[in-house]
């Protein structure tokens, strides 16, 4: 015999178990596959009170004491209960009736507290389904879980225990693999700084997932590929698709420019601890030139005032202030005579040839080689900005700096400038130690 379920309302609408009932035929055929016999719900005309049952769905709050004693029989009788929706969770819209004067009128002294009280309050619940009304999936998810064996004791940590559905969203940059993604949120509240907000949480409780909107790939759902989301992920679920390959048969070719943005260099700096001139003397002893390239170097201002760095800087700014599309410049193309090692994941989008200083950083130590033995290094020309600019955070800080004159505006998607993005290695220390190794070498680089 299979696991019985039973459903019961107190003082709610029912609103949440017509969303199950009307499942209809698809509710039937779930519990059957799962060995599950409803028996009980009155809804449905099953009106034989159980005398055990294994799972009881419990909707609506507690509004009279002949309610919390139906609550506690049922309780007793029940192996597992299970709150169901936003009534029974947390009193529901009718705790309102607990504040102010209504809560004198209902609420008598040495009486217990009634009117939209949560069940939780009177029994033990093991389970809670939240929402208003409660998602018939979420109650079917939980009980395959239950019926499989496969349910979590609510302490236990979810990073060892809870299994989650596993969702995988890419496109041609970027990859969120949601087997290693524990759901801490980073990644959303990094996409919301940065003004675009293509990450949400989805689901509830166990269920909690991180999701473009309906699972759509990052182009459909408007990503800019910062690459933000990359550089503050711990766990590696988002990353940035690398071509280390591509880049290795690119310098196998001897006495090709490497363009190396400061940026770029001062990150792979700090992260193998050691000097810009390290990484310039690899790059040298493989044959080619190197050169310091900022991408200001190729700005054509043409009497323009705002200047997108790369194609994230633009995609933003068409679509979040477009009254102010019109003010900016063209994205400055990489040169075209060489490879590009870039601190800005966007940028790959731009044309062939342009990798990232993560890319450079998997190859070093992929074909092992140590950059504390190579000889340093001067690069072997700098293009770097040939006149002042003053520099827009954000679009907050866009906003602001547009309407007050001055030199042209250089404007960065990422919090950080371009000193920490998804086209970086990530930091082997303290954000902020690393920050300002980077800002160091920066410095020093310019």
């Amino acid at each position: 015999m299979g696991l019985k379920i039973a459903f019961y309302g107190l003082a709610a609408c029912d609103g949440c178990r017509y969303q199950v009932v009307n499942m209809g035929e698809e509710l039937f055929k779930a519990l059957e596959k799962l060995g599950l016999e409803l028996v009980y719900e009155p809804l449905l005309g099953l009106t034989a009170e159980p005398n055990e049952i294994d799972i009881a769905f419990v909707e609506g709050s507690l509004a009279s004491e002949e309610e919390v004693k139906k609550l506690r029989e049922i309780r007793k009788k029940s192996r597992i209960l299970v709150a169901l929706g936003a009534c029974a969770v947390h009193g529901g819209v009718q705790a309102m009736a607990r504040l102010g004067e209504i809560l004198n009128k209902y609420e008598k002294p040495g009486k217990v507290k009634l009117v939209g009280t949560p069940l939780a309050e009177y029994v033990k619940v093991d389970y809670w389904i939240r929402g208003c009304p409660a998602n018939p999936r979420e109650l079917l998810r939980l009980l395959e879980k239950i019926a499989t064996d496969r349910l979590e004791a609510l302490w236990e940590r979810r990073f060892e225990q809870v299994e989650r559905y596993a969702l995988k969203v890419e496109d041609d940059l970027l990859l969120l693999d949601g087997e290693k993604c524990i759901a801490c949120g980073r990644c959303v509240e990094a996409c919301r700084r940065v003004g675009v907000s293509v990450f949400s949480l989805v689901n509830r409780g166990i269920d909690s997932i991180v999701s473009t909107p309906y699972g759509e790939t990052f182009e459909e759902a408007g990503c800019i590929h910062c690459g933000f989301c990359v550089a503050v992920c711990p766990v590696g679920a988002l990353s940035a698709k690398l071509s280390v390959g591509e880049l290795r048969q690119a310098l196998e070719e001897a006495g090709k420019k490497v363009y190396v943005e400061p940026e770029a260099l001062a990150s792979l700096a700090a992260y193998f601890a050691v000097s810009p001139g390290k990484i310039v003397g690899a790059l040298k002893a493989m044959g080619h030139r190197v050169v310091l390239w900022s991408p200001l170097s190729m700005v054509n201002a043409d009497g323009k005032r705002i200047i997108p760095l790369s194609m994230a800087e633009r995609k933003l700014l068409e679509e979040e202030l477009p009254s102010l599309a019109h003010e900016a410049t063209d994205v400055p193309e990489p040169p075209s005579d060489g490879i590009i090692i870039t601190s800005c994941l966007a940028r790959k989008e731009d044309r062939e040839y342009v990798f990232t200083a993560k890319e450079l950083s998997d190859l070093f130590k992929t074909y092992g080689i140590d950059l504390e033995l190579q000889e340093e290094a001067e690069v072997d020309l700098k293009l770097l900005p040939r006149k002042r600019y003053r520099h827009a955070v954000g679009l907050e800080d866009l906003r602001r700096m547009s309407k007050e004159e001055g030199e042209p505006i250089v404007f960065y998607s990422c919090p950080f400038k371009c000193l920490l993005n998804g086209g970086q290695p990530f930091p082997r220390r303290s954000l902020d130690e690393e920050l300002e190794a980077r800002r160091k070498a920066v410095s020093e680089l310019l």
